[in-house]
């Protein structure tokens, strides 16, 4: 899958939850984000790195309990340890979200969720430069830098031998995506203001021939508005 249908996917995220709203004139709810995720093993041999996540998720009730939000995340990096080749990931999904009982924590309300979309991967521009040294680098017939590189240049397998292959990322490389988990809401605190903790799982059931999984855990401040 490549941009134009990323954006096409992307689009049709944000009117089905603009068409929730419409059709049942129930609560919006925005939430900007910032956490982390913390990736296993690629082909238990390749370790990714512990990085950030940041985005945002807007969504709208359903019933008293069930919403549907689209969520778009930014990863400034996106690589395997003991590398750098300026690859950066976009997460994109739609997920129902269903919420139970208040707890005993106060207003927090606990929800669960589950999402389908996927994950984008981007090159950074290559570096001005003439070096044919250079390994994150890439050169086509008339000697002109191309939007891709070798994401295991420098990787470190487990069991601290060399890399024995290349694996190419092109610019806008997207893989399909599934996240699973849930957190607390605790909506409404101050005025519109509330507080939202997200922790889920997210996993590439093909991820250059592999599957890849992590954790990602974000929180934030949540804006709800809106008649239900």
């Amino acid at each position: 899958m490549k941009i134009t249908r990323m954006l096409v996917f992307l689009s049709a995220m944000f009117l089905l939850v603009l068409s929730a709203h419409s059709a049942f004139a129930q609560k919006f709810e925005v939430h900007p984000y910032a956490g982390g995720f913390f990736p296993g093993d690629w082909r238990n041999e390749y370790k990714f790195k512990n990085e950030g996540v940041y985005g945002v998720k807007a969504g709208a009730a359903i019933t008293n309990r069930v919403s549907v939000e689209a969520n778009w995340g930014w990863m400034p990096h996106m690589e395997f340890k003991g590398t750098d080749p300026r690859s950066r990931g976009m997460i994109w999904e739609v997920a129902p979200t269903f919420s139970f009982n208040a707890s005993p924590f106060g207003k927090a309300v606990p929800y669960a969720t589950f999402g389908v979309g996927g994950v984008t991967g981007f090159i950074g521009d290559t570096p001005n430069t003439t070096d044919r040294d250079l390994l994150l680098q890439f050169r086509g017939e008339n000697d002109t830098a191309v939007d891709a590189a070798d994401i295991l240049v420098n990787a470190q397998p487990n069991n601290g031998s060399v890399p024995r292959r290349s694996l190419i990322m092109d610019d806008g490389d997207t893989f399909l995506a599934l996240s699973y988990g849930g957190g607390f809401k605790a909506i409404n605190l101050w005025g519109p203001v509330g507080l939202r903790l997200d922790v889920r799982g997210r996993s590439m059931p093909n991820f250059y021939g592999n599957s890849m999984s992590w954790l990602e855990t974000t929180g934030g401040l949540t804006f709800t508005w809106g008649e239900r």
